[in-house]
């Protein structure tokens, strides 16, 4: 289903109106002249006096060239290329990732992240309007590109050269997306769109909670309070040893075996409810609506309004073979995935227009991208307890893994331009009329705060063997294995905070043979990201775990068996942790630049100019269970030395010169 509803009748009915009256007096006309030109000797022909007409005004704006990709491209000094939304729609792209891979010299990777020229993210970097915004994604400071739907696209631009009015960091390439701006009429649009895959139908999923279709967790995935409270009770070790030994409102535990029971407890408020079972895939399912609309208010004042809105619900399955390149036959791993990906996306746009010279727009943005993930893995490697091809006990070891992952990125931008146009000067009183000199001169400014998340709630890892009734054959049942952390279990939180804001201000001048414009401007950004992670493991080694080992994992990690003293499960805190999976990171940079750009004999075209950026950034590794001294790690004076030496400080000046030849009559 499309719906789809535009008003331009005022725009039509002015013009036809126009037409109506204009046709039929250039045909009386004409007639009247092929008459005096046919008859000229004849009886004179008796005059009709003309009818008077009433004077009609038409007031427009143009803006096709503003907006027009093909003409930026042409008057850009440096080499970039485009993707606008009617092209997107064309060919049928869901998001900006796959927009851009059309373009030539781009890579895709991982779906999501565009290398430019084939030169890795340290290389590349991604805008929007122009603007830095922080990264949701715990693994990379670059900005996933696959997190913008293609509704929310106006245009792409993707600079492969350096210009003073571009970062420094754009080594490779340098991507900025564009959103929709407010329309300029009455519009309203709404889709509705589903599809499914016959190919793959039955895929895995697991208890999850009841906001899932939102790509919202419900908290049932959260770290239980109660776990918590216990890493500060305890000082970030919950084992019984520390447990018997501290002191809590006065009381200590009477024996070791007391504290062993604190420790079971406190495992019994992990969700353990991730059992994998079979799914039937539920269909493929998309929305989407765009309505606004622009008031004019007079020949000169109008207000203009955006709201726009997507969501989408896929299921998708995917597998995966690994293989040892020495053993390939014999050490591998098989993983079927089955994940769940929601979008959904907010905007509200608004913008001001005075006039042709002055327009403020702002805009307040919410995407979410979600994606929970189910995954069994087969593993097999010869020699080990993993040995699918034992002539004597087969066995396959089989990894059950639960994965939710929630990214947002919440974002407001103003942005304003001024021009001092014909309009503006009008305006000018007598003292400053000196300034039409200047007629021409922009300033355009920017400000940006976005906050981007990144919350992954109870990722649950369950490692254990299957025997097989055959070297290779099939499993016969599942045990969790009798390891200390069986079950691993990872609460990972990040947040990226950034501000920036900047302006640009050109002057022009023209003369005889020759175009010049002179540009100036600054920019400033400020990230902070925070990264915590917390993980727990659980399990047991005693000789009698083997018995109540078979079976799901909610089964074997019952609150019974966990209670059950003889079996010796214990919970452990920091799995795997060495004090720097946590970190707090600072990137600053404050830059200026300077810029001219001359058009001589309308063949030759010279630009240039200079960018200064004073760059700061360092990070800081954080241990969240170290009570005991600093949790950054800055213990003494040495430790405060070798910070200071990993702190990254530089300013550093940046020129930059093209040169074009042009040829207008060659087309």
């Amino acid at each position: 289903m499309k719906i789809e509803l535009r008003a331009s009748v005022a725009f039509v009915a002015t013009l036809s109106a126009v037409v109506l009256l204009w046709t039929p007096w250039t045909f009386a006309q004409q007639e009247q002249e092929d008459g005096d030109a046919e008859d000229q000797d004849g009886p004179p022909v008796e005059t009709v006096n003309p009818v008077q007409m009433e004077e009609l005004i038409t007031i427009g704006r143009f803006y096709g060239a503003a907006t027009n990709v093909v003409t930026e491209r042409m008057e850009r000094d440096v080499p970039v290329d485009f993707v606008d939304s009617e092209f997107i729609s064309r060919v049928g792209d869901s998001d900006a990732a796959a927009a851009l891979r059309r373009l030539p010299g781009l890579t895709l990777v991982e779906d999501k992240f565009v290398y430019v020229r084939g030169l890795g993210e340290r290389y590349s970097s991604a805008q929007l309007n122009s603007a830095v915004v922080p990264s949701p994604d715990i693994t990379r400071n670059v900005l996933p590109l696959d997190i913008f739907p293609a509704d929310l696209i106006d245009s792409l631009a993707v600079h492969k050269g350096f210009a003073p009015e571009l970062t420094a960091a754009l080594g490779g390439g340098s991507v900025d997306i564009r959103t929709k701006k407010v329309p300029e009429n009455f519009v309203l649009s709404a889709g509705l769109k589903t599809g499914w895959n016959s190919a793959g139908r039955n895929g895995l999923t697991y208890a999850g909670g009841a906001e899932d279709r939102w790509g919202i967790d419900d908290e049932s995935r959260a770290l239980s309070m109660r776990i918590a409270e216990a890493i500060e009770i305890y000082r970030g070790n919950i084992a019984p040893l520390n447990i018997w030994r501290t002191v809590v409102n006065g009381v200590v535990p009477r024996s070791i075996d007391d504290a062993r029971a604190i420790n079971r407890s406190l495992a019994t408020f992990l969700n353990r409810d991730i059992d994998l079972k079979p799914k039937e895939l539920s269909n493929d399912l998309e929305g989407d609506f765009l309505a606004g609309h622009r008031f004019y208010f007079n020949d000169r004042f109008d207000l203009g309004l955006m709201m726009l809105g997507s969501y989408s619900n896929d299921w998708r399955i995917k597998e995966r073979v690994n293989r040892r390149y020495t053993n390939p036959d014999t050490d591998y791993s098989e993983t079927a995935r089955t994940v769940n990906e929601v979008d959904v996306t907010l905007s509200l746009n608004s913008g001001v227009r005075y006039g042709n010279d002055h327009e403020i727009g702002g805009m307040a943005m919410l995407l979410r991208n979600t994606e929970d993930d189910a995954s069994s893995t087969r593993t097999c490697v010869q020699g080990q307890f993993n040995d699918c091809l034992d002539a004597g006990s087969p066995v396959q070891g089989r990894i059950f893994s639960v994965r939710f992952e929630q990214r947002e990125l919440e974002l407001q931008q103003a942005d304003g331009k001024h021009v001092l146009g014909a309009d503006t000067i009008d305006l000018l009183p007598t003292r400053l009329l000196f300034l039409d000199a200047f007629e021409g001169a922009e300033l355009t400014w920017y400000y940006t705060d976005a906050v981007a998340t990144t919350s992954i709630p109870n990722e649950v890892r369950i490692s254990g063997q299957e025997p097989l009734d055959a070297p290779n054959g099939n499993p016969m049942e599942f045990r969790v294995r009798s390891t200390g952390s069986a079950a691993d279990f990872r609460f990972s939180e990040l947040e990226d905070i950034s501000e920036s804001y900047g302006y640009d201000f050109n002057v022009p001048f023209v003369g005889v043979n020759y175009d010049l414009e002179i540009s100036w401007g600054y920019d400033y950004l400020r990230k902070v990201r925070n990264y915590k992670q917390t993980s727990l493991g659980l399990g047991s080694t005693d000789v009698d775990f083997r018995q109540v080992s078979a079976g799901t994992p909610s089964e074997v990690f019952s609150d019974d068996n966990i209670l059950n003293p003889e079996l010796d499960i214990n919970l452990l805190l920091g799995v795997g942790e060495f004090g720097s999976e946590s970190y707090i990171a600072v990137h600053a940079v404050d830059a200026g630049y300077g810029k001219f750009d001359l058009l001589y004999l309308e063949n030759w075209r010279f630009s240039g100019g200079v960018r200064k950026e004073i760059f700061t950034q360092f990070s800081l590794p954080v241990d969240y269970l170290e009570y005991e001294s600093s949790m950054v790690g800055l213990n003494s004076e040495e430790d405060v030395a070798a910070f200071a030496q990993t702190i990254l400080q530089s300013e550093e000046w940046y020129p930059s010169l093209a040169l074009t030849r042009t040829f207008p009559g060659l087309w």
